[in-house]
């Protein structure tokens, strides 16, 4: 089938050279490879062999080498969508020869480009303090990032301390939330701000995929007597609004109890609701599997 598919490529128009070689990805073969597109002066090159996963940043990457836009590099997948997939018969022949035909026209309409480097803001606002946003937090945080995470209530903990146990292996639902509670609030790249909200949300296009973030977090202050012990977490006397930029924005607003009518558990009466209810707290956000 290659050398068929070979022979075939040569009355392609625009095609110059075309050769087959079984091992095209080992160094003999890329420097045939190389020495084809200095000799032939070529333009662009088709690679008519496995799947561009695997190989397509080794063929680009000699094309380069060789003094031709690494863009203008493409890759014929024949491996997994002609010889694994049919039988050896006429036909596959035919499809083999399709997939490169594509590939040369895609080729001769590619423009050279040159990767280009985007600034972000490598911050990241996550609103809602349930266990969605705390581990939501904790992973780009551990990831070297610096997080603010904004929880409205005067907690974070969200739905998930209401619970008492979890699915699916009945864990205390402090026991798995408490530990990451503690690490939030110790964490030197997490910023956490309850009893907070959001006022206002402004943004801009800094470059070509690029969008920065402007947000107004009002932080309100407490009563005295339900004032929880956040040390400086919390705002004083008075309400403080900042001003934050970021680029990542994470929205863990977790989800609502809700009651449905289940008709095979009207003989459990009340048991079903409260069972129903319990179930549909587990499937916020947070946690994604149902308890029935």
């Amino acid at each position: 089938m290659a050398a068929a598919v070979a022979k075939a490529a040569l009355d392609m128009p625009g095609v110059v050279h075309a050769v087959e070689y079984k091992y095209m990805c080992s160094d003999p073969g890329q420097t045939m490879l190389k020495d084809a597109i200095k000799e032939k002066k070529l333009d662009g090159v088709v690679v008519a062999a496995c799947s561009p996963r695997m190989h397509e940043p080794t063929f680009r990457r000699t094309t380069e080498e060789a003094g031709i836009n690494p863009f203008q590099c493409e890759m014929a997948n024949l491996r997994e969508h002609c010889s694994w997939v049919h039988e050896k018969v006429p036909p596959t022949t035919e499809k083999a020869i399709d997939l490169v035909r594509l590939q040369v026209e895609k080729v001769k309409r590619n423009h050279p480009l040159q990767p280009i480097r985007v600034p972000i803001t490598k911050r990241a606002l996550v609103l809602g303090g349930g266990i969605a946003g705390i581990q939501a937090a904790l992973d780009i945080a551990n990831a070297g990032s610096p997080v603010l995470l904004v929880e409205k209530s005067p907690s974070i903990g969200g739905h998930m301390s209401q619970l008492s146990e979890t699915f699916p292996t009945l864990d205390c639902s402090q026991c798995i939330l408490t530990p990451r509670m503690v690490e939030v609030y110790q964490h030197p790249r997490i910023r956490l701000m309850a009893y907070c909200e959001v006022d206002a949300v402004e943004e801009h296009a800094a470059a070509v995929g690029h969008v920065q973030r402007a947000h107004q977090c009002e932080q309100r202050a407490l009563p005295r007597a339900r004032r929880p012990h956040h040390g400086d977490r919390l705002a004083g006397a008075d309400s403080e609004v900042h001003a934050v930029q970021h680029g990542d924005l994470p929205a863990a607003v977790g989800g609502a109890e809700r009651l449905a009518h289940v008709p095979q558990l009207e003989h459990l009466g009340n048991v079903h609701r409260r069972l129903l209810a319990r179930s549909t707290a587990c499937s916020s956000p947070a946690a994604m599997t149902a308890v029935l």
